[in-house]
């Protein structure tokens, strides 16, 4: 029974919605760690999705996987067994390096084909999470997939309900990782329409499309938590950045798309990544922690900035970020796998892994 004369007894914990961008296997990894700090953090959620590498950690947590499952998923999974290739090797490099060229001509075939990652999530996840939506893009259409159907979207002043049946999982995760070029596009039915879509983060907002918890859930947006990896910095020669776009017409580096994440209201966790690139599909398990962390460490701050994490829970947080980079300087041009062995020991001590 709640206390009528203790005003703080009688409130609801709030719930939030979690929204985790796009980004391949650092947004996979880092969301990861987000997830972890979220759940020092005691958060509640009232929906929680994302698009392209972001709705891995986002589907398993909202099928009720712990945070700590979310976050053992990804460091022993190996991504690319999830994958089939039927591309030589010398055409995965191509189009590796011709990506944002196909960004932008949307071919339906690439050089690796992801039955097997719906396969996977299909098995894994045989119902569709009733708090979790994603979304995919065909053109300039977004579709959005959640329990209560598929929704179509070109703008924010625009939405069409295509469906009140939910999209096959394991489809609707291959279509928002399809990145052009490399990963085959997706077909799929949606009501009366049928669609080819690729990567989610290819939508009009960008890597994180932070208007769907608002638009189909009524999400106030101070409530919104984001989980943003950010572009990934590609090193380049100046002479080599200007051959390459002379070979391409100047069709190699589109500009990037902007999304609405900056607004003061939002709550965004940004990941410091140097280690993952978006397409490594098999980095090292010590870089998988480097990434894990990266993300645990910018949602500890971002969710102490806010107000969210504190007391003993922001203690404890924060002790284990410090530590971990203490790790990381003690690890330098060690054995390959102390830093994996340190941190899984860390985290474990802490109730974490």
């Amino acid at each position: 029974m709640q206390n009528s004369d203790c005003p703080a007894c009688s409130q609801p914990t709030p719930l939030f919605h979690l929204v985790c961008g796009s980004g391949g296997s650092r947004a996979i990894l880092a969301s990861a760690g987000a997830i972890l700090a979220c759940q020092q953090a005691g958060i509640a959620w009232e929906t929680i999705g994302g698009n392209s590498g972001g709705a891995t950690p986002t589907v398993l947590l909202a099928a009720g996987f712990s945070a700590s499952a979310v976050v053992k998923f990804a460091i022993e999974t190996d991504f690319g067994s999830l994958l089939t290739r039927h591309g030589s090797i010398g055409q995965i490099l191509v189009a590796h390096q011709l990506r944002r060229i196909y960004e932008t001509t949307r071919p339906a075939r690439g050089v690796l084909s992801s039955e097997g990652l719906g396969e996977f999530f299909d098995t894994l996840i045989p119902t569709w999470p009733e708090r979790f939506w994603t979304v995919a893009v065909d053109g300039n259409d977004s579709l959005i997939f959640t329990l209560a159907g598929a929704y179509l979207t070109r703008s924010e002043d625009d939405m069409e309900r295509l469906s009140s049946q939910p999209a096959p999982l394991g489809l609707v995760i291959r279509a928002t990782c399809a990145v052009p070029g490399v990963i085959d596009a997706v077909k799929c039915q949606a009501g009366e329409r049928h669609f080819v879509l690729v990567d989610g983060g290819l939508g009009y907002e960008g890597r994180c499309p932070v208007s769907i918890p608002v638009r189909l859930f009524g999400a106030q947006r101070q409530r919104i938590i984001v989980c943003d990896v950010g572009e990934e910095k590609r090193v380049r020669s100046k002479v080599g950045e200007r051959l390459w776009k002379l070979l391409c017409g100047g069709r190699c580096f589109p500009a990037s798309r902007e999304h609405d994440i900056d607004d003061k209201e939002i709550i965004v966790i940004r990941p410091g990544i140097t280690s993952v690139r978006s397409l490594q599909f098999r980095p090292s398990r010590d870089d998988k922690w480097r990434t894990v962390m990266s993300g645990y460490q910018g949602a500890v701050v971002a969710l102490a900035d806010a107000g969210i994490l504190s007391g003993d829970a922001l203690s404890s947080a924060s002790q284990i970020s410090e530590n971990f980079t203490l790790l990381e300087a003690e690890c330098q041009g060690k054995d390959r796998g102390l830093l994996s062995c340190k941190t899984e020991c860390l985290l474990g001590a802490n109730g974490l892994y």
